[in-house]
Protein backbone atom coordinates (compact mmCIF):
# COMPACT_ATOMS: atom_id res chain seq x y z
CA UNK A 1 0.00 0.00 0.00
CA UNK A 2 2.69 2.16 0.97
CA UNK A 3 4.04 3.26 -2.55
CA UNK A 4 0.85 3.07 -4.41
CA UNK A 5 -0.68 5.43 -2.18
CA UNK A 6 1.99 7.67 -1.45
CA UNK A 7 2.49 8.48 -5.70
CA UNK A 8 -1.49 8.76 -5.62
CA UNK A 9 -1.24 11.45 -3.09
CA UNK A 10 1.45 13.14 -4.22
CA UNK A 11 0.46 13.44 -7.37
CA UNK A 12 -2.31 15.23 -6.36
CA UNK A 13 -5.34 12.80 -8.43
CA UNK A 14 -8.33 14.24 -6.50
CA UNK A 15 -11.02 14.33 -9.24
CA UNK A 16 -14.71 12.77 -8.63
CA UNK A 17 -15.32 9.85 -10.83
CA UNK A 18 -18.63 9.02 -12.40
CA UNK A 19 -19.00 6.21 -10.54
CA UNK A 20 -20.22 6.10 -6.75
CA UNK A 21 -18.96 3.45 -3.87
CA UNK A 22 -21.27 1.12 -2.88
CA UNK A 23 -22.44 1.79 0.55
CA UNK A 24 -21.66 5.85 0.77
CA UNK A 25 -24.27 8.42 2.00
CA UNK A 26 -26.38 9.85 -0.16
CA UNK A 27 -25.58 13.20 -2.05
CA UNK A 28 -27.23 15.72 -3.95
CA UNK A 29 -26.65 16.63 -7.84
CA UNK A 30 -23.15 17.98 -7.51
CA UNK A 31 -21.83 14.94 -5.32
CA UNK A 32 -21.93 16.49 -2.49
CA UNK A 33 -23.35 15.50 1.09
CA UNK A 34 -26.28 17.71 2.04
CA UNK A 35 -24.99 20.82 4.65
CA UNK A 36 -27.47 19.17 8.00
CA UNK A 37 -25.16 16.02 7.57
CA UNK A 38 -22.04 18.26 8.68
CA UNK A 39 -20.66 17.10 11.91
CA UNK A 40 -18.03 18.33 14.49
CA UNK A 41 -14.32 16.88 14.58
CA UNK A 42 -14.30 14.29 16.80
CA UNK A 43 -11.95 14.17 20.17
CA UNK A 44 -8.30 13.39 19.94
CA UNK A 45 -7.69 9.68 20.49
CA UNK A 46 -4.84 8.80 23.00
CA UNK A 47 -2.10 6.64 20.92
CA UNK A 48 0.54 4.25 21.96
CA UNK A 49 3.90 4.63 21.93
CA UNK A 50 4.63 3.78 18.40
CA UNK A 51 1.07 4.22 17.04
CA UNK A 52 -1.47 6.01 15.51
CA UNK A 53 -4.91 6.40 16.91
CA UNK A 54 -8.03 7.62 15.05
CA UNK A 55 -11.42 7.87 14.66
CA UNK A 56 -13.84 9.68 12.31
CA UNK A 57 -17.46 11.33 12.59
CA UNK A 58 -19.55 11.55 9.33
CA UNK A 59 -22.78 10.77 7.48
CA UNK A 60 -24.87 8.56 8.01
CA UNK A 61 -23.86 5.47 6.25
CA UNK A 62 -20.21 6.24 5.66
CA UNK A 63 -17.67 3.28 7.08
CA UNK A 64 -16.54 3.75 10.74
CA UNK A 65 -13.03 4.51 10.55
CA UNK A 66 -11.99 4.17 14.61
CA UNK A 67 -8.85 1.90 16.22
CA UNK A 68 -5.31 1.86 17.14
CA UNK A 69 -2.28 0.72 14.43
CA UNK A 70 0.94 0.44 14.54
CA UNK A 71 2.92 3.01 12.75
CA UNK A 72 6.36 3.59 10.64
CA UNK A 73 7.61 6.41 9.64
CA UNK A 74 10.78 7.43 7.29
CA UNK A 75 12.08 10.83 5.68
CA UNK A 76 13.61 12.00 2.23
CA UNK A 77 16.73 14.75 2.18
CA UNK A 78 15.62 15.45 -1.87
CA UNK A 79 12.47 16.09 -1.75
CA UNK A 80 12.06 17.28 2.05
CA UNK A 81 9.77 15.08 3.69
CA UNK A 82 8.43 12.65 5.85
CA UNK A 83 5.89 9.67 5.32
CA UNK A 84 4.19 8.60 8.23
CA UNK A 85 1.97 5.07 7.55
CA UNK A 86 -0.44 3.15 9.94
CA UNK A 87 -2.22 0.14 8.44
CA UNK A 88 -3.06 -3.32 9.16
CA UNK A 89 -5.30 -5.71 6.55
CA UNK A 90 -8.07 -4.03 5.19
CA UNK A 91 -7.23 -0.64 6.25
CA UNK A 92 -4.31 2.10 6.09
CA UNK A 93 -3.71 5.57 6.76
CA UNK A 94 -0.63 7.90 5.31
CA UNK A 95 0.45 11.47 6.29
CA UNK A 96 2.76 13.36 3.90
CA UNK A 97 4.68 16.30 5.00
CA UNK A 98 6.09 18.35 3.01
CA UNK A 99 9.44 20.08 5.45
CA UNK A 100 10.61 23.28 5.71
CA UNK A 101 14.19 23.72 6.13
CA UNK A 102 14.01 24.81 9.86
CA UNK A 103 11.56 25.01 12.51
CA UNK A 104 10.32 21.60 11.85
CA UNK A 105 8.15 21.35 15.07
CA UNK A 106 5.05 23.31 13.71
CA UNK A 107 1.94 23.37 11.86
CA UNK A 108 1.16 21.97 8.64
CA UNK A 109 -1.76 22.95 6.72
CA UNK A 110 -3.71 20.08 4.44
CA UNK A 111 -2.64 21.91 1.16
CA UNK A 112 -3.46 19.94 -2.05
CA UNK A 113 -0.65 20.61 -5.28
CA UNK A 114 -1.61 18.88 -8.28
CA UNK A 115 1.77 17.42 -10.09
CA UNK A 116 3.76 17.94 -6.69
CA UNK A 117 4.60 18.90 -3.57
CA UNK A 118 3.09 21.91 -1.88
CA UNK A 119 4.68 24.77 -0.74
CA UNK A 120 6.66 24.18 3.01
CA UNK A 121 4.82 23.27 5.53
CA UNK A 122 2.47 21.70 4.18
CA UNK A 123 0.61 17.98 4.75
CA UNK A 124 -1.48 15.31 2.70
CA UNK A 125 -3.12 13.05 4.48
CA UNK A 126 -5.21 9.55 2.97
CA UNK A 127 -6.83 6.79 4.19
CA UNK A 128 -7.66 3.97 2.24
CA UNK A 129 -9.99 1.13 3.43
CA UNK A 130 -11.82 -2.19 1.98
CA UNK A 131 -14.59 -3.48 3.23
CA UNK A 132 -17.46 -6.08 2.21
CA UNK A 133 -19.29 -3.37 0.25
CA UNK A 134 -16.19 -1.93 -1.96
CA UNK A 135 -13.38 -0.21 -1.29
CA UNK A 136 -12.88 3.62 -0.02
CA UNK A 137 -10.19 6.04 -1.19
CA UNK A 138 -10.26 9.01 1.00
CA UNK A 139 -8.23 12.51 0.69
CA UNK A 140 -7.95 15.32 3.32
CA UNK A 141 -9.37 18.65 1.54
CA UNK A 142 -8.32 20.83 4.90
CA UNK A 143 -7.52 20.72 8.24
CA UNK A 144 -3.98 20.52 9.54
CA UNK A 145 -1.26 18.13 11.13
CA UNK A 146 0.51 19.43 14.17
CA UNK A 147 3.84 17.95 15.43
CA UNK A 148 5.26 18.75 18.58
CA UNK A 149 8.61 15.95 18.38
CA UNK A 150 10.67 14.99 15.26
CA UNK A 151 13.73 13.69 15.39
CA UNK A 152 14.44 9.61 16.17
CA UNK A 153 10.85 9.51 16.62
CA UNK A 154 8.23 11.78 15.52
CA UNK A 155 4.67 12.44 17.49
CA UNK A 156 2.05 14.68 16.19
CA UNK A 157 -1.42 14.52 15.75
CA UNK A 158 -4.30 15.78 13.23
CA UNK A 159 -7.78 16.88 12.39
CA UNK A 160 -8.66 16.93 9.01
CA UNK A 161 -11.79 16.68 6.82
CA UNK A 162 -11.50 13.56 4.49
CA UNK A 163 -13.40 13.62 1.38
CA UNK A 164 -14.24 10.27 -0.30
CA UNK A 165 -12.55 10.28 -4.09
CA UNK A 166 -15.46 9.40 -5.88
CA UNK A 167 -18.99 10.35 -4.23
CA UNK A 168 -17.01 13.65 -2.58
CA UNK A 169 -19.21 12.62 0.75
CA UNK A 170 -16.97 14.04 3.47
CA UNK A 171 -16.10 13.20 6.93
CA UNK A 172 -14.00 14.36 10.07
CA UNK A 173 -11.23 12.59 10.90
CA UNK A 174 -8.83 13.10 14.07
CA UNK A 175 -5.83 11.23 15.31
CA UNK A 176 -2.93 11.17 17.39
CA UNK A 177 0.40 9.51 16.59
CA UNK A 178 3.29 8.77 19.45
CA UNK A 179 6.61 8.54 19.32
CA UNK A 180 6.74 6.29 16.02
CA UNK A 181 10.17 5.41 14.95
CA UNK A 182 11.91 7.50 12.05
CA UNK A 183 14.61 6.15 9.77
CA UNK A 184 15.45 7.16 6.22
CA UNK A 185 13.83 6.09 3.18
CA UNK A 186 14.88 3.68 0.88
CA UNK A 187 16.68 5.32 -2.57
CA UNK A 188 13.92 4.57 -4.77
CA UNK A 189 10.59 5.54 -3.01
CA UNK A 190 12.55 9.29 -2.28
CA UNK A 191 13.59 9.18 -6.22
CA UNK A 192 9.86 8.19 -6.93
CA UNK A 193 8.75 10.72 -4.64
CA UNK A 194 11.11 13.66 -5.93
CA UNK A 195 10.22 12.73 -10.07
CA UNK A 196 6.67 13.38 -9.14
CA UNK A 197 7.37 16.71 -7.57
CA UNK A 198 9.47 17.88 -10.59
CA UNK A 199 6.79 17.43 -12.91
Amino acid sequence: MKRGVLLFFLAGACGPSDQASTGSAATDSAGVAPSDTVVAMPAFPRAARGRLAALNAGVRGTPEIKGEWPAEAGTCDQPPMLQLVAQQPGMGTIILLALPPANRLTRYPVTIAPGGLPTLPAAQVGVNLFRSLGTFAYQAADGEVLVYALDRVVSGRFAVTLREINTNVRVKYAGTFREVPVKPLDAEQCAMADSVAAR
